[in-house]
C-alpha cells in the first residue's frame, strides 16, 4: 500500500521549463529494459497510467494524465507523470522511480529516509517525496517512490555540451560568475552535510511507527545477523573507530564471498584489511566523526536552472536540487570530502573521463585548477565547505581510504571492480615507501594550505611558512605521521 507524505506539496512548474526535466536523458534507451530484463516501456506505461489514475490522482480524468519515458539510472527506472489542468503552468509534474530489480525494497526506503530527514531539518534542496510503496503489492508489481519533479537539467549535460539541449534552446553558457555561484552553493551543501552527525555509521530508513522519525541500520558485519535499526543519536561520539568499521565491512564481505563459493580464492578483502590497518597505525583514522554523506555527488545528480532572465543573461544558474539520495549514508566524514574537480577543471569531460570514472586518489594531479579563474572557483568552494572538508579532501591517505570504504560497502562483483581494487592496492604499495610518502605528504600539505594562503594574501611561500605558527604546528604533527609510516 502506498504511503503518502502530505508534508510535501506538489511542485508547480512554470511554462518556460515545460520541457525540462531532472533526468539525465529525455528518452529511456531501449537497451535499459533489455539489459535489466524488465517489461518494455511501450507495455509498462499502461501500468503507470493505471497507478496514476487510481492512486496518485483518483479524481483526474484519463485525458488529464500523461506518462513520459525518461532516462533510467543504474539502479532505477525513471518515468515522468503529469496531470494537466488548464494552462501549462498549472500542470503538476512528478517523477516515478522504480528499482530495476523488484526485490530492492531497501532502495525505496534508502531514497525516502534521507529526503525526509533533509526536508525536516535542513535547507539542502532535494525533490519532495509524494508517496511510496516498498512492497510489490501494487499495479506495478514493484516497489516505487513518487517525487516532485525539479525544473532544470543536470550539470552533466552542460559540461558535455548536450547537442539536444542546445538545439532546443535550453543550453546556455555557464560563465565564470556562474561557476563561482555553483562552487559557493555546493560548498555550503558539503559543510551542512558534515555538520549532520550520528554515533553509528549505516543506512537511513524511515521509521514504520513514526513518520517524523528516521532510523539508522548499521552496516552488516556478520552473516545471518542483520543489525537492528536504531534511532539517531547525533550528540554521542562514534561507537567505533573508522578503522574498526572498515575492517568489519571487509571481513563481512569475505565471509559472504565464501558463503556463496566455498572454493573462492580470488579476493582482495584481506589485502584491503591490511591496508586499512597500515593507514590507521599512521594515525589517519583517529577521531573521525560520522556524518551524513551523499556518495554520488556528481554532476549527473546536480540540477541547475536558469530560472530568470537575469541569470540567463549573465550565465549564472540556480542550483535547484541534489538528486539520488538513495546513495546517502551515515559514514566517516571523509566520504563527503571528495574534491569536486569538475567545478574547476572541465578537462574531465573533454577527455571522456566523466563523473566518478577517474580514481579519486590521483585525479587532482591531472585535473587541478589551471587558470586564475579556475583557482578562484576552487578557493570559493573550499572556503564555503570549511576546515573539516580541507582536513579530509586532499591528503593521499583519505583519498585512498574513500575508495576502500566503497569496496567495503559494495564488495567486488565484476572483473573491472577486481581490476580497480588491485590498482588501489598497487598504488598504496607505491606511495607508502618512506621517501615517496614523505615527499607526497609534504606536497599535499603545501598545496592544501600554503598555496591557498598564497593565492589569497599574495605573500611568498617563505613568509607563509615563517609567520603562521598554526601551520608550523600542523606540519609538525603530520611529519610525525610520516615518521610512523617509515617505522612500519
Amino acid at each position: 500500500m502506498a504511503t503518502v507524505d502530505p508534508a510535501d506539496p506538489p511542485l508547480e512548474v512554470d511554462s518556460d521549463v515545460d520541457s525540462q526535466s531532472h533526468s539525465r536523458s529525455d528518452a529511456e534507451p531501449e537497451t535499459d529494459s533489455i539489459i535489466n530484463q524488465v517489461e518494455p516501456f511501450e507495455a509498462y506505461q499502461h501500468r503507470v497510467l493505471t497507478l496514476a489514475q487510481t492512486v496518485v490522482w483518483p479524481d483526474a480524468a484519463p485525458d488529464e494524465i500523461t506518462v513520459e519515458r525518461l532516462g533510467g539510472g543504474s539502479y532505477n527506472r525513471i518515468i515522468g507523470i503529469t496531470r494537466h489542468a488548464g494552462t501549462v503552468s498549472e500542470a503538476t509534474r512528478y517523477i516515478l522511480r522504480i528499482p530495476w530489480w523488484h526485490d530492492e525494497k531497501t532502495a525505496v526506503e534508502n531514497e525516502v529516509a534521507p529526503i525526509r530527514y533533509l526536508q525536516g531539518h535542513t535547507d539542502i534542496p532535494s525533490p519532495g517525496v509524494v508517496m511510496y510503496d516498498k512492497t510489490a503489492n501494487n499495479v506495478l508489481e514493484s516497489p516505487y517512490v513518487i517525487q516532485t519533479r525539479i525544473p532544470g537539467h543536470d550539470l552533466h549535460r552542460f559540461l558535455v555540451g548536450d547537442s539536444e539541449l542546445n538545439t532546443a534552446g535550453h543550453l546556455r553558457q555557464i560563465t565564470h560568475e556562474g561557476w563561482c555561484a555553483l562552487a559557493l552553493g555546493l560548498g555550503q551543501i558539503v559543510r551542512k552535510l558534515l555538520s549532520i552527525r550520528n554515533n553509528i555509521a549505516g543506512r537511513l530508513l524511515p521509521d514504520p511507527s513514526d513518520a517524523n522519525n528516521i532510523l539508522v541500520a548499521p552496516f552488516q558485519k556478520a552473516l545471518k545477523e542483520e543489525p537492528q535499526p536504531v534511532s539517531l543519536n547525533p550528540s554521542s561520539p562514534p561507537t567505533e573507530t573508522a578503522a574498526s568499521l572498515l575492517v568489519g565491512m571487509f571481513r563481512y564481505e569475505r565471509a559472504r564471498e565464501l558463503d556463496l563459493d566455498p572454493d573462492s580464492f580470488l579476493t582482495l578483502m584481506p589485502d584491503f584489511e591490511k591496508m586499512t590497518t597500515e593507514i590507521s597505525e599512521a594515525g589517519f583514522l583517529d577521531d573521525i566523526p560520522v556524518a551524513l554523506c551523499h556518495l554520488d555527488l556528481y554532476p549527473r545528480n546536480i540540477i541547475i536552472n536558469f530560472s530568470d532572465s537575469e541569470g540567463a543573461t549573465k550565465g549564472i544558474p540556480k542550483l535547484e536540487a541534489i538528486l539520488d539520495w538513495d546513495s546517502a549514508v551515515f559514514a566517516p566524514a571523509f566520504m563527503i570530502c571528495e574534491p569536486p574537480v569538475y567545478l574547476w577543471n572541465h578537462k574531465l569531460y573533454e577527455n571522456g573521463e566523466e563523473d566518478g570514472d577517474c580514481e579519486d586518489w590521483h585525479i587532482d594531479q591531472t585535473y587541478g585548477p589551471v587558470t586564475e579563474d579556475d583557482k578562484e572557483v576552487k578557493r570559493i568552494f573550499e572556503e564555503a565547505a570549511g576546515e573539516e572538508y580541507m582536513r579530509f579532501a586532499y591528503d593521499p591517505a583519505y583519498r585512498l581510504v574513500r575508495q576502500l570504504f566503497r569496496f567495503g560497502m559494495k564488495g567486488i562483483h565484476s572483473s573491472w571492480e577486481l581490476r580497480d581494487g588491485q590498482k588501489l592496492l598497487d598504488f598504496w604499495q607505491k606511495i607508502k615507501k618512506p621517501k615517496e610518502i614523505a615527499s607526497r605528504f609534504t606536497e599535499s600539505m603545501e598545496s592544501v594550505e600554503i598555496n591557498r594562503r598564497h593565492e589569497t594574501d599574495h605573500t611568498t611561500m617563505e613568509e607563509a611558512k615563517s609567520t603562521d605558527i598554526g601551520l608550523k604546528s600542523w606540519l609538525k604533527g603530520v611529519m610525525e605521521k610520516i615518521r610512523r609510516f617509515i617505522n612500519m
